[in-house]
């Protein structure tokens, strides 16, 4: 499998306890993918999840094959990710991140106006942290503003309001 292949849904934070638990730092909406049963790429090594204890937003998993914490320490700061294969389909207009980060983004007459570099995820809406230039542009991912998202032509097309490009 390539690079692109893969899709990041966590990172080992650290080990917890003397068992081999790890400490997982979740990326994704879906904390069903943590579930005991399920299996992840930890450090690009498939295993099966055979225990899950959540704490706010981490997880700890005890994963089949690491038993002790040399074992787990090994895996410090691993990618945790899962084939591009096991992605949940969104509904229409929903994306993932990783969808939207690198898109051009243009005003309505087409002006390039940056890229989108970051998703800051607010409670009220995402924000599109654009780069244009040497400055950043924060885009809030409401419909007054972005018009369309087009994955085929990789493009965001905005109507900027007042005072978001100065």
């Amino acid at each position: 499998m390539t690079q692109e292949e893969y899709i990041l849904i966590g990172k080992v934070l650290g080990v917890w306890g003397i068992s081999g638990g790890l400490k997982i730092g979740v990326l994704t909406d879906f904390p069903e993918r943590f579930d005991a049963g399920n299996e992840l790429l930890v450090g690009r090594k498939l295993y099966t999840i055979s225990q899950t204890n959540w704490q706010k937003a981490q997880v700890i998993v005890h994963l089949s094959g690491i038993d002790d914490i040399d074992t787990a320490l090994e895996l410090k700061d691993a990618l945790v990710e899962i084939p591009a294969s096991a992605l949940k389909e969104l509904p229409e207009g929903v994306y993932y991140d990783f969808q939207l980060i690198g898109l051009e983004v243009v005003d309505l007459s087409g002006v390039k106006i940056g890229q989108i570099k970051e998703i800051l995820h607010m409670p009220s809406n995402d924000i599109y942290v654009s780069s244009y230039g040497v400055k950043e542009a924060l885009i809030p991912a409401i419909k007054d503003v972005v018009k369309e998202i087009n994955l085929k032509t990789g493009k965001i097309i905005i109507d900027p309001i007042p005072g978001l490009l100065d």
